[in-house]
């Protein structure tokens, strides 16, 4: 591959003939391709669109620095271009399919094209939109992929012979073959339309997360790690301050890619005023992290340095890291390695807990689960004896440590190697040393978190029992202001957990408005969400429809969410205000199938059937809510312009069922005329019937409405009027257009003659055009008209007894 630098390129015309030269020798390379084939053309597809465009505006002028570094990571992008494709040659391929997991390539590939994306828009900004990442051709073409990796290896193995080295290379393909099912049995039926990016190392289910480099700005540097630096910066959108992990590597694989997407996952989950907030992450390299910015640092730099915060405020740090820890722990995420560097404090001292590489859920199947997680100096010994069988309580011996560092304002085990940390504490059960002097209740409160027994460590909600007693404290907290603190709510949800579990134990909790109103106020505490679901269900809510539909709403933001939304689909028809429909179409799509059909046909039953079409990617929905608005009409006029936009662009993907629910729903809407007439062309030519006949409709409508259509949509009708009626109805509405009906009068008197009722519709139809009349006699007596049925003859004799006129060609 050229290895041309960019120092002698100082224009923009010059930039874009190196930038071809580049480009034509990796189309020569992916020819040589036999894996990936597919997905590699696609990607060669979007540059050369690029390079199309670019050539138009690329002129003599000399590259801004800004031009210069883009044109400089494009280079670096079609080295790495030149990587993949050599990897996926004849003699190398199978070993680079076995290597790595069966979306590396695509993930890749679409990665790089957000890359070009981003650099390509300062040299030419429409024709950066040739590169992309969402298109839903990566996915149709990687199926493609994956299934000839599929034929390539069922082939090998059905003529391997035996042999140890046969045997292992067998085991790989197997293995890798059933990678591969599982990959297709997920994705293969599934809708995903623009927008959505399979490949993304962002989930699916947290897109909505998804920021572009272009949103946010770095501004300074705040500090290093070994996997990432930390900026300070603002988020654009909003004006917010915000901390940026800039992630150290290129490439998100492996244990790398788990880390980010853990992170990510469980920042996207958690909202806590004791947890950091989330603000989005970037998908392509540079990744990027974004939470808010707290300005105080981490509480390990507050211990070993700063020395800013009194003894009041650390014992409420304390506290309000347990506040966070429950509220984690129920919603079943472990830490896995809370420690005084993994929480940030904001500019008046509080606290919030940070860092969820390590973290995971309780009971996933997290292979994490098996790996040496966390720091040896607050690692719990089970953990550190190697133990794959633990559960949440690592996170309460860490935070008996990390009280201990408050307590100390050091770190433990100071002067000791890991390794001898490890030792010490799996052999002789040492801790770090708590002065006579403490506190008691502090002194025990740290003993039993740190107790070698987990089943005898307090859980978080124990814990915080224990901290409202008001009687731990650090040596020189303020006892009245701490006890006036712990009195005071963290936040709305400690509240409403107060008032609502106040409400279950009285005598009121039967009464159904008096609960609907108790959450409406409060909300559902998590902690709660089990018992007020046995509680709802045991209400007799006849008469009190308004009330139990409130209460299902509710439900829709707690674990119950699946369960209300199938009680809510059942209820009768408009039983939810337009308000609260608008509400449940914000969790579309949701990520579960069952749930997202439930949620769709609540939608749909309740005046929500243009918001289904917006939000949803699987195609049934999209079907469903198409062929519904065909039937009844756009009835939230202010989103007609959406509701169209989104219908042409769903009838560009490859399902029918969409494409032919779309194409009724603009005839229907008498939106028939907004239809691009590539689409309508193509589906002429499609094998399903259905949709064949659907498109002649909509052509016929769009004529009908006065609009002209494109000769060669005429052309390929009229060569179909023997063999379609609806080919021959469209050619009659198409006469409507006094050129169109002389060109096809020209057809009939030179070429071949329509059915007799089809000839006798098109002619009178030519004849509403005056100057076309003696032109009609004239061709009608060219034509013949055996066994055509009476209501034709009928027409044909008002025909011949037209005023005679002179042909007008």
């Amino acid at each position: 591959m050229s290895q041309r630098t960019s120092a002698g390129i100082l224009t923009l015309s010059e930039a874009e003939i190196h930038l071809r030269q580049q480009f034509n020798e990796l189309l020569k390379l992916s020819l040589q391709a036999v894996a990936h084939r597919k997905k590699i053309q696609l990607s060669m597809t979007q540059f050369s669109r690029f390079l199309d465009s670019f050539r138009q505006i690329a002129n003599d002028e000399k590259m801004s620095p800004v031009q210069l570094e883009a044109y400089q990571i494009i280079i670096k992008i079609a080295r790495d271009y030149y990587s993949i494709i050599s990897q996926q040659f004849l003699h190398c391929w199978a070993h680079s399919v076995i290597d790595n997991s069966c979306s590396q390539v695509a993930a890749d590939l679409t990665m790089m094209a957000s890359c070009l994306h981003d650099a390509t828009i300062h040299l030419d900004p429409n024709g950066a939109e040739n590169f992309d990442a969402s298109d839903p051709q990566w996915l149709q073409f990687h199926i493609l992929d994956l299934n000839a990796v599929i034929a390539s290896f069922t082939q090998f193995l059905s003529g391997l012979s035996n042999g140890n080295n046969n045997q292992k290379i067998a085991l790989l393909m197997e293995a890798k073959l059933r990678s591969i099912n599982k990959f297709l049995e997920e994705y293969e039926n599934e809708g995903f339309f623009p927008g959505a990016r399979i490949f993304s190392p962002i989930p699916m289910n947290y897109q909505i997360w998804r920021i572009e480099r272009t949103d946010f700005v770095m501004e300074s540097q705040e500090g290093s790690g070994g996997v990432a630096n930390v900026f300070y910066g603002h988020f654009l959108p909003t004006g917010q301050e915000v901390a940026i992990k800039k992630l150290k590597y290129g490439k998100l694989t492996g244990t790398r890619l788990n880390i980010f997407q853990r992170e990510v996952v469980i920042l996207a989950t958690a909202k806590h005023p004791a947890v950091l907030e989330f603000v989005g992450a970037t998908d392509a390299p540079p990744y990027c992290i974004l939470t808010e910015w707290m300005a105080g640092g981490s509480l390990y730099q507050e211990l070993n340095q700063k020395h800013r915060l009194d003894q009041t405020m650390l014992t409420k740090v304390a506290y309000d890291i347990a506040r966070g820890m429950a509220f984690l722990h129920k919603m079943k995420i472990i830490h896995r390695d809370l420690k005084s560097l993994n929480v940030l404090l904001d500019s008046k001292g509080n606290a919030k807990i940070c860092d969820f590489g390590f973290s995971r859920f309780k009971n996933s199947d997290d292979d994490a689960m098996t790996q040496n997680i966390g720091t040896p100096h607050w690692m719990a010994p089970e953990l550190l004896g190697g133990s794959t069988n633990y559960n949440e309580k690592i996170d309460v011996y860490a935070y008996g440590i990390v009280l201990w560092e408050i307590l100390m304002k050091q770190l433990p085990y100071q002067n000791m190697e890991q390794n001898d940390v490890i030792g010490q504490v799996l052999v002789k059960d040492i801790r770090p040393p708590i002065p006579d002097d403490t506190p008691e209740e502090l002194k025990n409160l740290i003993q039993k978190c740190w107790n070698r027994d987990a089943s005898k460590r307090p859980s978080f909600t124990d814990i915080l029992t224990i901290w409202r007693t008001g009687k731990v404290l650090y040596p020189g907290a303020d006892k009245d202001l701490i006890a006036e603190y712990l009195d005071i709510p963290l936040d709305d949800a400690e509240r409403a957990c107060s008032d609502v579990e106040s409400h279950l134990s009285s005598s009121d909790s039967s009464g159904i408005e008096k609960f609907a109103e108790t959450l409406e106020k409060d909300g559902i505490p998590p902690e709660l969400a089990d018992r007020c679901w046995s509680n709802l269900q045991s209400i007799n809510h006849v008469g009190h429809e308004e009330a139990y539909c409130k209460c299902l709403l509710m439900f829709l933001k707690t674990e119950a969410v699946r369960e209300s939304a199938s009680v809510l689909r059942d209820m009768p028809p408009n039983s939810l205000s337009y308000e609260k429909v608008l509400e449940i179409c914000e969790l579309i799509p949701s990520g579960y199938s069952n749930l997202e059909d439930d949620l769709v046909m609540i939608a749909c039953k309740n005046n929500g059937i243009e918001e289904v079409l917006l939000r949803s990617i699987e195609k049934k929905h999209l079907t469903l809510a198409l062929e519904l608005l065909a039937r009844s009409g756009i009835r939230h006029p202010e989103m007609k312009d959406a509701v169209i936009q989104r219908a042409i662009q769903v009838m560009e993907c490859d399902d029918t069922c969409v494409k032919i629910a779309a194409t009724r729903f603009f005839v229907a809407n008498n939106f028939a005329h907004l239809i691009p007439m590539n689409v309508i062309q193509n589906n002429m030519k499609s094998r399903n019937i259905t949709l064949k006949n659907a498109s002649y409709v909509a052509a016929a409508k769009i004529a009908e409405e006065g609009h002209k259509l494109p000769s060669d949509l005429i052309e390929v009708c009229a060569s179909l009027w023997r063999e379609s009626a609806l080919a021959g109805t469209v050619i009659v509405n198409a006469c409507r257009n006094r050129k169109t009906a002389s060109a096809v009068l020209n057809r009939i008197a030179y070429g071949a003659q329509p059915p007799p009722e089809i000839s006798a519709m098109i002619l009178a139809q030519c004849s509403n055009h005056i100057e076309l009349r003696g032109y009609v006699k004239m061709v009608m007596k060219q034509m013949t008209f055996p066994k055509c049925n009476l209501e034709t003859k009928k027409a044909l004799r008002i025909l011949q007894n037209l005023p005679e006129e002179e042909p007008n060609l």
